[in-house]
């Protein structure tokens, strides 16, 4: 088996770029979608030398920078060419994946990476001007150094992914927090050795506090839809909610293991508590969430499982099936942070937005144990089916995401 890997990753790449290039070409012309509108203007006010700020960007922007920068050296501003830096920074971020994978000693890295790269939810941003893909760049650009044991490094990636989505500062300790595990356990390690290897992270750390303090909120514009005055569960039932149909060949393969949870009285009791905070803390009352559902499928699916208690209600089996399927999945050593703080990014938001979840599938892709083949091809596969149908609703301009 081992003997035929290296065939299959030429392949399986070369079909992604086809399909990639198709998909681009399809897109190039598109008008502008949603915050596309809000992204494209400023990248080009920062490629034709000016500094002025949007007052609907809602990010730190290091993304626009970074983008206006690339169009002012190569002398292109159209939406065309703006969308193509973007698929190029896309293309950077699967091949840093690709070397995490590697580095984690995956038996297939070349599968893993098509599957990041037909993840529903990541396929439609390689095209569009949106900042997730190139977030998710930097952030594994430092999972990638901290893995290689390079935690100053990884730090000053972890500095740039806050400059593209302050958010990611909740993974900038998830990677302090792995790296200082991975190399001491779960001890107190001497002061000074951890000072001197880890400084850059808790640098970026103060500069998140002072942002915060000095902007008065996380949220650089738009703060009334973006407070962190509360926490909402909303994301992180949704995500669950998703997961179970999006893993679906990964978590029928461990089907077994997973009902068998339930002849424990511990798993019956973790469903029930699981339900009481379904029940009393799931709602969908954002003001983004609740109008807009012939344009979002999001919006869509959200409005019509608050519409009545009986399909609220139907809402939570696949939310109690993806929660069954992950306590059978098998992670590398202390891997499980990207749960706990998969909560803690996605708390607190207000607005639930599928595209919040890139970086947690991203890190659970690379967290968990690889099956055999046919499934992991299987999962492939099923990627691949969902991400043409997401992309022909929203290339065609019938709804968004």
């Amino acid at each position: 088996m081992a003997l035929n890997q290296p065939a299959r990753l030429p392949w399986g790449f070369l079909g992604f770029a086809l399909i990639a290039i198709a998909a681009f070409v399809a897109f190039q012309d598109s008008p502008l979608l949603e915050d596309e509108l809000v992204h494209y203007p400023q990248i080009v006010t920062f490629a034709r030398g000016y500094s002025r700020l949007d007052p609907r960007l809602t990010t730190i922007p290091g993304y626009h920078a970074l983008l206006g920068a690339i169009a002012w050296a190569v002398g292109a501003l159209s939406p065309t060419a703006i969308r193509l830096f973007n698929f190029v920074v896309g293309l950077g971020a699967l091949a840093v994946f690709h070397s995490v994978a590697k580095a984690l000693h995956a038996r297939n890295p070349a599968t893993v990476t098509l599957q990041l790269a037909f993840l529903p939810i990541a396929f439609p941003l390689l095209f569009l001007i949106y900042t997730d893909i190139t977030s998710l760049f930097f952030v594994l650009l430092m999972v990638l150094s901290a893995v290689k044991k390079r935690p100053r490094r990884a730090g000053l990636f972890g500095l740039l992914a806050c400059l593209v989505r302050q958010t990611n500062v909740v993974w900038v300790v998830f990677v302090l927090l792995w790296s200082y595990v991975e190399e001491n356990g779960w001890t107190w390690a001497p002061a000074r050795e951890s000072l001197r290897k880890y400084w850059v992270f808790l640098l970026t750390l103060l500069f998140f506090v002072a942002f915060v303090i000095l902007n008065r909120g996380v949220a650089l514009g738009d703060q009334g839809a973006h407070p962190v005055s509360a926490l909402h569960l909303g994301n992180v039932f949704f995500l669950l909610f998703l997961s179970f149909f999006l893993f679906l060949p990964i978590f029928w393969a461990r089907r077994s293991e997973a009902l068998r949870l339930l002849r424990s009285g511990r798993s019956w009791l973790g469903l029930v508590v699981l339900f009481a905070a379904f029940w009393f803390g799931f709602a969908v009352d954002h003001p983004y969430n609740v109008q807009w559902g012939e344009r979002f499928m999001r919006n869509a699916l959200l409005i019509f499982v608050s519409s009545s208690w009986i399909w609220k209600l139907g809402f939570f089996v696949p939310v109690a099936l993806a929660a069954l399927s992950l306590g059978v999945v098998r992670l590398r050593s202390h891997w499980w942070l990207v749960y706990p703080f998969t909560v803690v990014f996605l708390v607190p938001a207000w607005l639930i937005e599928q595209r919040y979840y890139l970086i947690p599938l991203t890190l659970f892709l690379l967290a968990r144990m690889p099956l055999d083949d046919f499934v992991e091809r299987t999962q492939v596969a099923w990627f691949f089916a969902l991400s043409l149908a997401v992309f022909i609703v929203v290339e065609r301009g019938w709804m968004f995401m």
